[in-house]
C-alpha cells in the first residue's frame, strides 16, 4: 500500500476523530466472512469498546462489514450472500440474506452504514468507506458507542459528519503519500 502505509496516514486522523467525538474509532478490512480490525483510536472515556487490533467480527453483524460488502461487485456480493452462513449474534442480528442484500444496497446508495445492537446488545456503530488513491474502497472507518450514550439521531448527524470528514482526510492523505 505504498511506502507510507495507510495506517500511518489514518492513525493521527483517527486519534483526532476519537478525541473530538469522545468515542472509540476503528478501521477494518474484509477478511473472508469476517472483518478484521486493523487500527484503533481510544477515547478518554471510562467506558470504551473492547475491540482490539486483530480482533475479528462477523461481516453481516457490523457496520464495517456492510460498508465493505457494499463495495463488492454485484457478482461477488451475490456469491458472498449465496455461500455465507450468517448466524444470529444477538436477537437483533440480520440473518436473512434477502434483508441483508437490501440493507447493503441502501449502504451503496447512501455511502455509510449504521448497525444497531446486532453484534452486541447495547452497542451502536456507524461506518464509512476509506478509499485508496484510485477511488476503490480499501477499508471501513468506524465509530462504536454504547447505545445508552448516543442516540440514533446523534449518530446519523453529528457522528456521521465527523466520520465523513475523517474519511475524506485519510483519502486525501493517501493521494499525497
Amino acid at each position: 500500500m505504498s511506502s507510507m502505509g495507510i495506517w500511518e496516514v489514518a492513525q493521527p486522523i483517527m486519534n483526532s476523530l476519537s478525541e473530538t467525538l469522545e468515542e472509540s474509532c476503528f478501521a477494518a478490512v474484509l477478511d473472508g466472512y469476517d472483518v478484521t480490525y486493523v487500527a484503533r483510536a481510544n477515547s478518554d472515556r471510562l467506558v470504551n469498546i473492547g475491540i482490539s487490533v486483530g480482533s475479528r467480527a462477523p461481516v453481516h453483524a457490523v457496520s464495517t462489514g456492510r460498508v465493505l460488502m457494499a463495495a463488492l461487485s454485484d457478482d461477488k456480493l451475490q456469491r458472498y450472500l449465496d455461500e455465507g452462513d450468517f448466524e444470529k449474534v444477538t436477537p437483533l442480528t440480520t440473518v436473512s440474506k434477502v434483508k441483508l442484500r437490501a440493507e447493503i444496497e441502501e449502504v451503496r446508495a447512501r455511502g455509510w452504514s449504521i448497525v444497531d445492537q446486532e453484534l452486541e446488545v447495547g452497542l451502536r456503530s456507524i461506518s464509512v468507506p476509506i478509499r485508496g488513491s484510485d477511488g476503490t474502497v480499501i477499508a471501513a472507518l468506524n465509530v462504536c458507542c454504547p447505545s445508552s450514550r448516543i442516540s440514533p439521531e446523534d449518530i446519523r448527524t453529528r457522528i456521521l459528519a465527523e466520520l465523513l470528514t475523517a474519511s475524506r482526510e485519510i483519502t486525501a492523505g493517501l493521494q499525497t503519500s
